[in-house]
């Protein structure tokens, strides 16, 4: 095998499917497999149990192959050499050979026949949307997916479901509910697959926010998200999904509007209070909740603990009023991904969920704590 790359190009490749490298004590698992096709393409592949990155660039081939390197040392190796081009040989027994500029230096790599074999996935179904709008959807849905797969499995994922041209996306860990919705080009009707959280928090960090399209397609078994270079296959989860629609059927007695930022200062005044000492699914939990009084113009926050006492107040346009206790770290994580500057709290008593509104086509759902 015989290639000339550029170093910058190498690098930007190995960056990105870097992210899909696994742990996996197979050795061959724990590198890149690099394709040198005939077409003058070269092909950076990164694989794990969840996801399965490619990334595909134009290179100068003179002879085709595939072999398997340690993607830290390779990247290592691309990083400190200073030349414009990368010739890249290897022979028969793995053994390859790198030279950029006046810098040569020998490695040692492996066959690429103990690498796992990508499934073809075929478009029984696809649609399109901008990566920004992908990454506005990823934003407001991962925090909310239950990190554990301890109770629920299939909550280790999010929920992408095409009715009728519109993408709606949900997430839950549980205690809380994540749902927006998105019009996308669709070339079916309806669909749904929950695809596994660790395969979306990577997606999410190499999807730029731009308004050029990405491509998601699927067969049931595995989705595809395909943009521009690269390309993402990640595993769907099996299993059925919480019945969201059922959810969003809601009737509020009491309503409150409120500036976003201020309101979170006011819970973060509230949090130096509280105690946050206890875990829950690997997250925090607070033994203390806040107590928040809406009415009279205005969300009235209070708390007790043995670290002090704090008492705060927020104005708000109020419908009706209402004493209910919350996770106030709950509500800071829903609040830090509205894109409005005001938001809307819909509930009904001081056990049931509380909705919290963004502009445009997202709500939050979160369930009170029971105050004493």
């Amino acid at each position: 095998m015989q290639v000339k790359f550029m170093r910058e190009e190498i690098m930007r490749a190995i960056n990105i499917v870097n992210r899909g490298v696994t742990k996996d004590t197979v050795v061959a698992l724990g590198g890149i497999m690099i394709q040198a096709n005939s077409d003058n393409t070269v092909a950076i592949t990164s694989y794990s149990a969840n996801i399965c990155v490619k990334y595909i660039m134009n290179a100068e081939v003179s002879s085709a192959g595939s072999f398997v390197v340690d993607a830290k040392l390779f990247d290592n190796i691309a990083k400190k050499f200073n030349g414009e081009y990368i010739n890249l040989d290897c022979d028969d027994k793995f053994v390859v050979n790198l030279k950029s500029g006046k810098s040569k230096i020998k490695i040692q790599g492996q066959s690429a026949e103990a690498y796992p074999k990508i499934e073809n996935v075929k478009d029984t179904s696809s649609f399109s949307l901008s990566c920004s709008q992908l990454k506005n959807i990823l934003k407001k849905t991962i925090p909310f997916a239950a990190v554990s797969a301890a109770k629920k499995p299939i909550l280790v994922g999010v929920l992408f479901e095409i009715e009728n041209g519109t993408l709606h996306n949900v997430a839950s860990d549980g205690l809380r509910v994540a749902y927006t919705q998105t019009s996308v080009n669709a070339d079916c009707e309806n669909n749904s697959m929950v695809i596994c959280l660790e395969a979306l928090k990577e997606i999410a960090k190499v999807t730029p926010d731009i308004d050029t399209k990405i491509k998601i397609r699927s067969d049931g078994r595995n989705v595809v998200f395909e943009y521009e270079n690269y390309i993402i296959t990640a595993r769907i989860l099996s299993g059925q999904y919480l019945k969201y629609k059922s959810l969003m059927n809601n009737t509020p007695t009491v309503k409150a509007t409120v500036d976003k930022h201020k309101f979170k200062e006011t819970l973060e005044r509230g949090l130096l209070i509280v105690n946050t000492d206890m875990l829950l699914d690997g997250k925090k939990f607070q033994k203390t909740p806040v107590v928040l009084s809406i009415g009279n113009e205005k969300i009235q926050l209070e708390a007790e603990t043995q670290k002090g006492t704090v008492k705060d107040d927020c104005a708000a346009e109020c419908y009706g009023e209402l004493r209910i206790g919350f996770n106030c770290e709950y509500l800071i994580d829903m609040i830090s991904v509205c894109d409005s500057e005001t938001i809307t709290l819909e509930m009904s008593n001081a056990v049931s969920a509380v909705y919290v509104h963004d502009t445009g086509n997202t709500t939050y759902l979160v369930l009170p704590v029971r105050l004493k």
